[in-house]
């Protein structure tokens, strides 16, 4: 989606954000705004096609709206299955030999400089199970940095600024809610391809927050080439952790290089993102539907091909039947009645054309 590094410099990162939370709220929401909400409903040929859903399987009681609604209750359940049992298997795995260092002074002492102040808790281990340094959990965020590198005063300053900022944006919330909405809309290939930008995306504010100078950002890359080994790279991290990437190092590098200059792309791109979001809460489009029984207490019918026919008669003048019962009589066809089926009276196979409960009246 976001393959070239150009198109995120042209748009941003903050607005790809802004475009992701808000995907999020309208998803989370599918709500009609009731002061400024407006129905816009569908052809007929459309809604018919649509109302198979409402037919019965078999000639019971099931519908193929209860098969739809059961095959995404199936899927929302694996998926969320899959994303908590990978998330408590990383933290039994990390768990087994870690060193908390949150205490230690050269630690505490960039936790004071770069850490705001947030609702979840934010601790610094030390563990032989990463390659790289990262940051995971949700309510207890863990800044993991491997066991085995050797790190100077300068360089764990880097590291620490970096998952701190993640922190600080809430990114790990941020991508909980992605993940969230991955498992509930899992048939939606929309989902799927904003959960894996999201790293690439987070990752890139973090450096441009980072690399505030040319000194900072020449420091900063070859950091992040030395703490991305070949193991590193071939690590698989969960859905609920931040970690650098080999595969999208390069793309990082042509950012934090890229002009900074703002460009008209951005607010045009935000603008449109924001117009959408408005606008799918004012404009709702529905099937075409009509509540039968309360045009029947008004005195009104809806007719259609399911509930209604014409006859045809040889003087030229077409009868309505509604609900197998006689309704009145039109002296030509009108627009309004074209998908209504007829039967035509001169047809020599009238007779079978008519439904069972058809009584034809004998006082016409």
């Amino acid at each position: 989606m976001l393959s070239s590094t150009k198109k995120i410099v042209a748009i941003g990162y903050n607005a790809i954000i802004i475009s992701i939370i808000l995907l999020i709220i309208r998803l989370a929401f599918p709500v009609e705004m009731l002061n400024i909400s407006r129905n816009v409903y569908w052809s007929y040929n459309i809604s018919k096609y649509l109302d198979v859903m409402w037919n019965e399987i078999g000639g019971t009681r099931i519908r193929v709206a209860h098969v739809l609604l059961f095959i995404w209750m199936f899927g929302f359940a694996i998926k969320s299955a899959y994303l908590i049992r990978e998330t408590v298997r990383f933290d039994k795995y990390i768990c087994k030999n870690v060193v908390d260092v949150t205490a230690d002074k050269n630690v505490r002492k960039c936790l004071e400089k770069y850490k705001k102040k947030r609702l979840f808790r934010l601790i610094v281990l030390r563990t032989n199970k990463v390659e790289s340094p990262q940051i995971a959990g949700l309510f207890v965020q863990k800044v993991l940095l491997p066991q085995d590198i050797e790190l100077s005063d300068d360089n764990l300053e880097l590291i620490l600024r970096h998952e701190i900022t993640h922190y600080n944006n809430c990114d790990l919330l941020l991508k909980f809610f992605v993940a969230l909405m991955n498992c509930m809309f899992w048939w939606n290939p929309v989902t799927l391809l904003v959960r894996n930008e999201t790293n690439e995306i987070l990752e890139i504010r973090v450096d441009h927050e980072i690399a505030s100078n040319k000194e900072t950002t020449i420091k900063y890359m070859e950091l992040l080439v030395a703490s991305l080994n070949d193991k590193a790279n071939k690590e698989k991290t969960p859905i609920m952790t931040l970690a650098s990437n080999k595969s999208i190092l390069k793309k990082r590098f042509e950012y934090m290089t890229s002009s900074g200059k703002v460009s008209f792309k951005r607010y045009f791109y935000l603008l449109m993102t924001v117009c959408f979001f408005v606008l799918s809460y004012i404009f709702i489009f529905e099937p075409d539907y009509v509540d039968e029984d309360v045009l029947e207490e008004e005195g009104a019918v809806y007719l259609t091909p399911e509930n209604s026919y014409m006859i045809h008669k040889s003087d030229g003048t077409y009868d309505i039947y509604y609900k197998d019962a006689y309704f009145g009589s039109i002296s030509q066809m009108d627009e309004s009645f074209e998908r209504i089926n007829v039967i035509n009276e001169r047809d020599k196979w009238y007779e079978y054309l008519l439904p069972d409960s058809l009584a034809i009246r004998e006082d016409k």
